[in-house]
């Protein structure tokens, strides 16, 4: 019996090489970016937007409640603080980043499986 595999090698072993080499470059280019933000983030430009949209003392949550004891109702609101706010977009930062890395991971890993079957190499499961 014939290798199924055989008429589509160069193809899956081409795009397989492609996709290790797209993801290993992203990689260094996300790595890239995390080191500009952390070493000067007022030269990467969505931290420049967002720090200068979002400021200290910006009303982060509004809005009212009304008291059940008198019906009275009573506004509230709070306020952005430095810290809260720095806090806040490095949880931010981190988790987006954290997501583009696994996107990159399973990119580069299907790259390699694609590799995997044009070149005929499996793994040895015991």
């Amino acid at each position: 019996m014939s290798d199924p595999v055989a008429s589509i090698r160069i193809p899956l072993l081409s795009l397989g090489t492609i996709m290790v080499l797209l993801g290993a470059i992203l990689l260094l280019f996300l790595a890239a970016m995390v080191y500009l933000v952390i070493t000067s983030p007022q030269d990467v430009a969505i931290v420049h937007f967002v720090l200068e949209h979002v400021r200290a003392g910006d009303t982060a949550i509004y809005g009212h409640v009304i008291d059940a004891a008198t019906g009275r109702k009573m506004d509230f609101e709070m306020n952005w603080a430095e810290s809260v706010r720095t806090i806040s977009f490095l949880f931010l930062g981190v988790a987006i980043m954290g997501v583009l890395a696994s996107i990159l991971k399973i990119l580069i890993s299907s790259g390699i499986g694609l590799i995997k079957l044009a070149t005929g190499t499996e793994e040895k499961k015991s």
